[in-house]
């Protein structure tokens, strides 16, 4: 039952997160201005909220406890995950949000997953649970490389998204893949520090859903230099600025809501790594970036992004989604045999 409620959180919080960008397109503000504001609300502000909310009087206990090894490791993550999300949103602009997602998450999750593990306890790569898990991984690259098909099959038709910039493919799905392997800093990090800030909320009596939280802190503060750096500069040099006069409380409305379905998503899944112990989140973030796969290529479809794209495309992104879920099938697997060493 425990492994059960880990999975199904895990997905719930893949659908979250794999939904937040779908409303971009009814934001009337320029792209750079909504990701500006977006970076304040979702890497600078929403981290404490959701910590102090969690548990008030325990972040400067927490932060106490924790060795000057933990700020650096997050921080730097951090950082090189804001470079990543900024590499992303160009990715977004020339492929559309499915193929985006698709090739960010990819790194992300090989990279995220499988560094952890390695550098925590490498010897369960031998185990039951690690062996699932690679098989889990394999059968996820396998989908990946349908996606990736697909996605050229589909760039020999004409797209009918007028938000994706034509004639960049070639260049939307490198900075995809570039874009994964900088967020996989993000992943790496969280679950690196998750089996100290387990303990620590353990020895401390402190809640260990705000303790498993903790992490996101100076991993989005950190992603937020970067982040919100180059898209201010970019704002104030075209004058973007000019058009927040119009429609200004919806726009903040929609750009706060998106904000908040992407980090409370890693509540939600922070909440199913905590519940399989000190390895959960290796085990449950592919599963966290399968769903978000998943969600994301929906919203791909549900916006037009593959309208007469071909059947050689559609089919192959039909086996590339048959393979995704056969990958969660396996690292359920991973989660089963885990719990019982």
């Amino acid at each position: 039952m425990l492994i059960l409620t880990a999975i199904i959180l895990a997905l719930l919080a893949g659908v979250m997160n794999g939904s937040y960008p779908a409303p971009i397109r009814m934001i009337h503000l320029s792209s750079d201005t909504i990701w500006l504001i977006f970076s304040i609300f979702m890497f600078l502000i929403l981290p404490w909220v959701a910590v102090w909310i969690l548990s008030p009087n325990d972040i400067l206990k927490l932060f106490a406890g924790l060795p000057a090894s933990f700020l650096i490791i997050t921080i730097s993550a951090g950082l090189i995950y804001g470079c990543g999300m900024l590499v992303y949103t160009y990715s977004l602009r020339y492929v559309g949000i499915g193929v985006s997602f698709l090739l960010n998450i990819a790194g992300g999750t090989i990279i995220g997953s499988l560094l952890p593990l390695v550098l925590l306890n490498a010897s369960k790569l031998v185990t039951s649970s690690g062996m699932w898990e690679l098989i889990g991984m394999f059968i996820f690259l396998i989908g990946l490389i349908a996606a990736g098909i697909a996605s050229t099959q589909r760039a020999k038709h004409a797209l009918t998204n007028p938000d994706i910039v034509q004639g960049k493919s070639g260049l939307g799905v490198l900075l995809g893949v570039l874009s994964g392997v900088f967020c996989a800093a993000q992943g790496s990090a969280y679950s690196y520090t998750l089996p100290a800030v387990n303990t620590l909320a353990a020895h401390l009596g402190v809640s260990p859903l705000a303790a498993a939280m903790l992490a996101w802190i100076p991993i989005f503060n950190g992603a937020f230099i970067p982040f919100f750096i180059y898209f201010l500069i970019k704002n104030v040099r075209e004058k973007f600025w000019q058009d927040f006069k119009k429609g200004t409380a919806s726009s903040l409305e929609l750009i706060l809501g998106m904000a908040v379905l992407s980090f409370v998503s890693l509540i939600v899944f922070s909440k199913a790594a905590i519940s399989l112990g000190d390895l959960g989140s290796v085990i449950v973030w592919p599963i966290f970036m399968i769903s978000i796969i998943l969600t994301s290529n929906f919203w791909g479809w549900r916006q037009g992004e593959w309208r007469n794209s071909g059947t050689a495309a559609g089919s192959w992104q039909i086996i590339s989604m048959g393979f995704l879920i056969l990958a969660v099938g396996a690292l359920v697997m991973s989660a089963y045999y885990n719990i019982r060493l």
